[in-house]
């Protein structure tokens, strides 16, 4: 089993010494075939050529917008791709455009994007602008990567959501449209947006039966106040073999990991502490190798 591993929540900054010796350590992870990488990662010129230089050339990574969507948000909360605000949207799809330019950039370098996650903001969104927004996309030149939708938990009738984003049926019924994306389910995302450990594999069997499901990213979430943040908040916690908090134990991972068809990514996307800073980075990435353990032998069950 391997997996695409999220580790920039972990991270040391860009400009940080320890940049290039964190991802350094994590190239001896043996289940790992690749990174999530964040836009913040790509954008920054001196960042994609330490990535570049370090990561195996057989690693295939996957690259993530969600941290500049949400920086976008806050500083507008009408910018996304799903957004019924036309210079919002705009301003989502000409982001994009500059992403699909530092992809091109780092895969001159000799890096491998397989695929990139886009997000269906902004809170409140259109599902006719998504459209709009993925037949744009389409005419850029992606380096070879799938366009991916990562569902983030939507409106819910019972409790305040805490992204807002369109629901899993818009998503879908926009993708039956782009036959060339997919849709990616993280778990905690998922776990967050019906507070149950049985939404993820609702939402998995949904995307797989609408022929769209790309793949599975384990990231955790808790009922409950724990030392990685507030009850029912996009916590990216661990499983909870290392988190007792983390409803993601090693049941849930097998009855999810059941569902995954062979050809689809799965991901692993934690914190290893509610205070990275104070961690060293060589056990930041021991940590690491402990959930994927804990990935693989859920998947073996």
């Amino acid at each position: 089993m391997t997996i695409v591993l999220g580790a920039y929540p972990a991270s040391p900054a860009p400009d940080s010494a320890d940049f290039a010796e964190f991802h350094r350590l994590l190239t001896g992870l043996t289940r790992v075939s690749g990174l999530e990488l964040p836009t913040h990662h790509l954008a920054d010129p001196a960042a994609r050529a330490v990535l570049a230089a370090v990561c195996p050339p057989t690693w295939r990574h996957v690259v993530t917008s969600f941290p500049e969507t949400m920086l976008a948000m806050a500083a507008d909360p009408v910018v996304g791709l799903a957004s019924a605000d036309e210079t919002g949207r705009q301003r989502a799809v000409d982001a994009a455009r500059r992403l699909a330019d530092q992809i091109a950039d780092f895969v001159a370098r000799g890096g491998t994007v397989s695929r990139v996650l886009l997000h269906s903001a902004p809170r409140g969104g259109s599902a006719e602008a998504l459209d709009r927004s993925l037949g744009e996309l389409a005419t850029f030149d992606w380096s070879g990567a799938r366009l991916v939708i990562e569902h983030c938990d939507a409106a819910a009738p019972d409790h305040p959501a805490e992204k807002g984003f369109l629901g899993l049926a818009e998503e879908l019924t926009v993708l039956a449209k782009h036959p060339e994306a997919g849709m990616l389910i993280n778990w905690g995302r998922s776990a967050l947006e019906g507070r149950s450990v049985e939404t993820p594999l609702a939402h998995l069997r949904s995307a797989e039966q609408a022929g769209k499901l790309a793949g599975l990213v384990l990231s955790g979430a808790a009922a409950i106040d724990n030392p990685f943040g507030a009850a029912w908040t996009d916590g990216h916690l661990p499983p909870a073999a290392m988190e007792a908090a983390s409803l993601m134990d090693a049941a849930e991972m097998t009855r999810c990991l059941a569902e995954l068809p062979a050809d689809a990514l799965l991901g692993l996307k934690i914190r290893v502490s509610g205070d990275t800073d104070g961690i060293e980075i060589g056990e930041r990435v021991r940590r690491f190798e402990q959930a994927l353990d804990l990935v693989a032998q859920a998947g073996d069950r």
